[in-house]
């Protein structure tokens, strides 16, 4: 089981505040340039998702690795750490872009919700969706499938560094998910993202306003120096 600092829920729920456009324009600035997953969609993307990654990886799918008795399930890896969620917990499964099966669907995503998690991220395929939509978590895929995850897919460590839909996911990260899809914030630039990223937000609504008001975007939009400051005066 990965160990690592646990972010407080407010703080959490204020970089809901906080686009994943927003995230994915400053982590640049930062030193991280790929930090989007490609490809990805929300199911339900009137939800927002803010949470720390707890990962699956799999293999391609190899028989003998998959065989065993029904019971062994629950000793596998993708099991375990559905098993290990806790609250404030993102699942993110890295099902290699596969899309010829389903690596979970919803009597499992149910499981991960009544631990407390925060969303479920796949690089792949979601079984049972019409089912998992009606839950309220959640849940960025790459796409729907009705066959076992099995099929394709054998799922062989958890709580690992994963690569998912083009990003590197470490345990502990902070996944945040809108409309738009999913941005992995690495734990140790969470602080700084959530303080620039809200800034940003609120800068934004007082440009738009001002554009609503009939501003021209010359010396406004993109934000100038001279109307940063002006913003800051006003929020203080």
């Amino acid at each position: 089981m990965a160990s690592f600092r646990r972010i407080p829920k407010e703080q959490l729920e204020a970089l809901k505040e906080v686009s994943t456009a927003t995230v994915a324009g400053l982590l640049p600035r930062m030193g991280i340039r790929s930090c989007f997953m490609t490809g990805l969609f929300p199911l339900r993307p009137d939800l927002k998702m803010a949470g720390q990654a707890r990962t699956v990886r799999y293999t391609p799918a190899r028989e003998d690795l998959n065989a065993g008795a029904p019971e062994d399930r629950y000793l596998r890896p993708q099991w375990q750490v559905i098993e290990a969620i806790e609250p404030g917990d993102v699942l993110v499964m890295d099902g290699r872009g596969e899309l010829g099966g389903g690596v979970i669907g919803d009597i499992l995503a149910t499981r991960v919700k009544y631990r407390g998690g925060a969303g479920i991220v796949v690089d792949g395929g979601v079984r049972d969706t019409v089912t998992v939509k009606t839950l309220d978590i959640p849940t960025y895929l790459r796409g729907m499938q009705g066959a076992p995850g099995p099929v394709t897919l054998t799922d062989v460590d958890w709580d690992v560094p994963v690569g998912c839909a083009g990003t590197t996911v470490v345990p502990g990260d902070v996944i945040l998910g809108d409309g738009d899809g999913v941005v992995v914030i690495p734990l140790a630039l969470f602080d700084q993202v959530l303080k620039e990223g809200v800034h940003h937000e609120r800068l934004e609504v007082y440009i738009r306003s001002k554009i609503e008001a009939g501003s021209s975007t010359k010396g406004v939009y993109p934000p100038t120096k001279a109307i940063t400051e002006e913003f800051d005066r006003q929020a203080h």
